[in-house]
């Protein structure tokens, strides 16, 4: 698709002509483009639209009774090679498992940070069945003022407290929830979600791979540990009669997973941060990292620096990618400091705004200010090519002026077209 671009273009009737008037200089100025293959952003921005509408979705999986770290010698049983926590909650309490640091980890943030978006909740599997999607238990609040977001925050605080880890994770069901969740539908607030996971989707009964058939599959990629070994998915293979109630359900859910979150950012636009917690998401980078990208908050190092992905988490300098693109814990102090750094990205700069497309060059892109056609410049705004694209208004120009001084009755409208070849 080529962009629409106006000049001035001057024929001559003769060349005695051209060559008696001399050196002629012509404007030449990029319009708004206006095409059908163009995509249309437009914000709203008001005082009291600034947060975000955030849904914090925790798997509650019966592997959070693990250790948050397998290695540390409070956790071994006895002093063996036995880690605690395998079948119940009998890790003894200088052994951190993966629940008691989620909950101790959420019970400062909530307290501290209440405030920071409009928090809802979902927590999964359903209490009724171990691989059932989860429910709301906490909706998103429609206002912004701090007691409001305050109660919110100590509701789920309270509930989350209670909740005792069992069952399965089924991550795709329950994330296909907020698709028709109202309070993630307003198309001028950032609309978000906060995965907190302690191991890898599994839970679909229509997965595509069978642990049984063919036996052995190793498509399936089991993603239950059995206590007596073998295979967890298909202990009775073929030809013994008895079922093999995991066949599918134990089998890693990636695919079906990545596609929801895919379809969440593009169709709803409604991104997702993934907080891994403990050894298992740790040693599942590959899945971990496409669930990352696919929901839209991939950990990038836009400078090259090693510093802007955390600890123990190298910047690809080829790509301006950490090499892990999820949060990951494997400590409490790991943990306070991703939801730290989630909390920042939350909060935002009220001159920073994301793009949902990437153009397919940065002069395919017009930024319109309450309909007016802003040039870009030092003074104005600037494009980034980060993951995902952004364009920064200048902290000192007029226009992000105009957004940290805009109230409902004096409003900020932004509109960013995209034109893509």
């Amino acid at each position: 698709m080529i962009a629409k671009w106006t000049f001035f273009l001057v024929i001559s009737a003769s060349i005695a002509l051209a060559l008696a008037l001399g050196c002629q200089t012509y404007n030449f100025e990029p319009v708004t483009p206006l095409a059908v293959s163009q995509t249309t952003q437009t914000r709203t921005i008001t005082a009291r639209q600034d947060k975000a509408n955030t849904m914090l979705v925790f798997d509650r999986s019966g592997s959070l009774t693990l250790p948050i770290d397998s290695t540390v010698p409070a956790c071994r049983l006895d002093g063996g090679a036995g880690t605690c926590g395998q079948t119940t909650d009998d890790c003894p309490v200088a052994c951190v498992t993966r629940d008691r640091a989620i909950k101790s980890a959420m019970n400062t943030f909530l307290t501290n940070s209440g405030t920071v978006a409009r928090l809802g909740m979902i927590t999964f599997p359903s209490t009724s069945n171990e691989c059932a999607p989860g429910t709301v238990r906490v909706d998103i609040p429609t206002l912004s003022d701090d007691a409001t977001l305050n109660a919110k925050a100590a509701q789920i605080n309270a509930i989350l407290a209670a909740s005792s880890p069992a069952g399965g994770t089924p991550t795709s069901a329950s994330l296909a929830l907020l698709a028709s969740y109202p309070g993630l539908q307003d198309p001028n607030i950032l609309n978000t979600y906060v995965l907190v996971t302690d191991g890898v989707p599994n839970c679909n009964a229509a997965n595509p791979n069978d642990a049984c058939n063919p036996y052995p599959n190793p498509a399936c990629q089991c993603t239950i540990v059995s206590s007596g070994g073998g295979d967890a998915c298909c202990p009775y293979p073929p030809p013994n009669p008895q079922p093999n109630p995991y066949r599918r359900l134990g089998c890693l859910d990636q695919d079906t997973t990545v596609g929801t979150m895919a379809n969440l950012r593009t169709s709803r636009t409604i991104r997702g941060f993934v907080l891994g917690v403990g050894d298992e998401t740790l040693g599942n980078g590959t899945t971990l990292n496409a669930m990352a990208e696919a929901g839209g908050f991939p950990r990038a190092c836009p400078n090259g620096t090693n510093a802007e992905c955390g600890t123990n988490n190298p910047c690809i300098t080829a790509t301006r990618k950490c090499t892990r693109e999820y949060y990951q814990a494997g400590s409490p102090q790991d943990l306070a400091n991703a939801l730290e750094a989630i909390r920042g990205l939350l909060v935002g700069d009220p001159c920073t705004f994301t793009l949902n497309d990437t153009p397919s060059d940065p002069l395919l892109l017009a930024v319109l200010v309450n309909n007016q056609s802003v040039a870009r410049g030092p003074d104005t705004w600037a494009y980034l090519s980060t993951v995902p694209p952004k364009v920064v208004f200048a902290p000192t120009g007029a226009i992000c002026n105009q957004l940290k001084n805009s109230t409902p009755s004096n409003p900020v409208i932004l509109e960013f077209r995209i034109l893509q070849t």
